[in-house]
Formats: C-alpha cells, structure tokens, sequence
C-alpha cells in the first residue's frame, strides 16, 4: 500500500480516535516522492482485531519489497 493509500483509508485519523504513525526508512525529498514508497511492515499485523484508540505503525520504504497482501 502506498502513503496516498493509508491516506484515503483513514482520511480522519483524529475523529476514529486512531492513530497511524508513519516511519520512513529514508526520508521522503519532497510530497511527490513520498508517493513512491510503500508499506514493507506494520504493528499490529494485518488482520488483527484491534479497538478504537489503537496505534498502527506502517513502515514505508521506496526500495524494500514487499507483499502487498500481507498490509491491511
């Protein structure tokens, strides 16, 4: 999934009283290259149960490959 992609699917973060941290393993040069990078991890896992409030951390990378089944 892509950071536009997180984006449309928690388009309000704050109202859902979720919080989706997004960590980079290189810093993004500008918005556009944000664009390129994708999800290569996240907590919890995907498919987990999880309640309001919970914290989710994607870990985004333009050159780790990744299943993109395995995110979300």
């Amino acid at each position: 999934m892509t950071y536009n992609g997180i984006r449309n699917m928690f388009p309000d973060i704050n109202s859902m009283n979720q919080r989706v941290n997004i960590i980079y393993d290189t810093t993004p040069s500008s918005e556009t290259d944000r664009q390129y990078y994708k999800v290569y991890k996240q907590t919890p896992e995907a498919n987990s149960i999880i309640t309001e409030g919970t914290t989710i951390t994607v870990y985004m990378s333009k050159s780790k490959k990744t299943n993109s089944e395995e995110f979300f």
